[in-house]
């Protein structure tokens, strides 16, 4: 596979700052269909969502992972999205990164795309002094103050006979209430957790002393694909982005199908 940087690659980064979370799953999933089995090419859509809601990974089971009646309480839109991995929090306290390979720089594994995007992130999260590492397969974590190993980001994939993708979200700041009141404790856990409920198991970016702002991290991680700096998303891929939140994410069909 290629590099951080390498020249053979072509790298475009998309930024949204203030997404509605169904027309973003969408958004990726254009991204996805779009990808050239036969290129060499890496498209990057990074998103901060405009309100606070709930993902589940492809796989996961309403029920057992998310407190519903919580989410309905507290108006906390639950969605499903179309890669694997387990169910997050989102808001505007984290950032979200959607990167779509080509299969010409397909690492291969699950393990090896996982291990490349890390490296990205890692990347432009040491520009901001924050020393991030590679974790059970698909976590990013850091050091607790207290010394401790959180995990501060958390990744999924898909993979299509078209290209690879590698997504994760990042919790830049504390949310303003306990995450186990919406999220359930997972059916399967890493073993560096240890039974920790939510709140001893994650870490946040202002909690390890970096202010850094989400249009500053999206720089940094266009620097660290090679690619130039981040520009708006194209109107194609926005509108259809909105069309399948439509179609999709928007449908209890699809949310509530497990």
């Amino acid at each position: 596979m290629a590099e951080l940087g390498a020249g053979d690659v072509a790298a475009a980064v998309f930024v949204e700052p203030r997404a509605e979370t169904a027309a973003a799953l969408g958004t990726v999933e254009g991204l996805l269909a779009a990808a050239r089995a036969e290129g060499h090419e890496v498209a990057a859509y990074l998103w901060r969502p405009r309100a606070r809601g709930v993902v589940l990974g492809s796989a996961c089971r309403l029920g057992g992972e998310v407190h519903r009646d919580e989410c309905r309480r507290r108006a906390l839109g639950v969605f499903r999205r179309a890669s694997g991995g387990g169910t997050v929090l989102i808001g505007p306290e984290t950032w979200c990164y959607s990167c779509v390979l080509s299969r010409g720089i397909d690492p291969g594994s699950i393990q090896g795309a996982f291990a490349w995007l890390h490296r990205v992130v890692i990347a432009a999260l040491g520009r901001f002094g924050v020393a991030a590492e590679s974790v059970a397969v698909s976590d990013l974590a850091a050091r607790a103050p207290g010394g401790e190993l959180r995990k501060l980001a958390g990744h999924s994939q898909k993979r299509t006979r078209r290209g690879v993708l590698c997504e994760g979200t990042l919790l830049a700041e504390a949310f303003p209430f306990p995450m186990s009141a919406v999220l359930r404790h997972p059916p399967r856990e890493p073993e560096y957790r240890r039974g920790r409920p939510h709140e001893e198991f994650v870490t946040d970016l202002r909690a390890l002393g970096a202010a850094v702002e989400f249009q500053e991290f999206a720089a940094a991680f266009a620097a660290a694909l090679g690619a130039a700096p981040p520009r708006e998303l194209p109107a194609e891929f926005a509108a259809r982005g909105e069309a399948l939140a439509r179609e999709r994410y928007l449908a209890p069909e699809w949310t509530e199908r497990l």
